[in-house]
């Protein structure tokens, strides 16, 4: 699967097209935004009561902040993959699995 991304444009967009099946999707909106770890505790990084973007996970085009001062929570990625623009921490981030 391709993706194409035009950050010129006003909003993102992106475009999904499965080769060798002549079908094209139509541009899809991807809704980008800063979220951030909202909890002092531990956690794990798929729990989405962790984020701001509750009740959804960060993902394409999110700016990930964790920055939670003297709590110094550890944020645990045990499985999967995810996609997002950037990611700012100040804290522990264990990536496992």
């Amino acid at each position: 699967m391709n993706h194409r991304y035009f950050p010129t444009w006003p909003s993102r967009f992106s475009f999904f097209v499965m080769l060798g099946s002549g079908v094209l999707f139509a541009p899809a909106i991807v809704d980008a935004a800063l979220i951030t770890w909202v909890t002092d505790n531990s956690g794990s990084w798929h729990d989405a009561v962790n984020w701001s973007s509750d009740p959804s996970l960060p993902g394409v085009g999110d700016t990930v902040t964790i920055n939670r001062g003297g709590a110094n929570p550890v944020i645990t990625f045990s499985s999967g993959s995810t996609t997002v623009d950037a990611i700012t921490s100040t804290e522990v981030l264990s990536i496992t699995g």
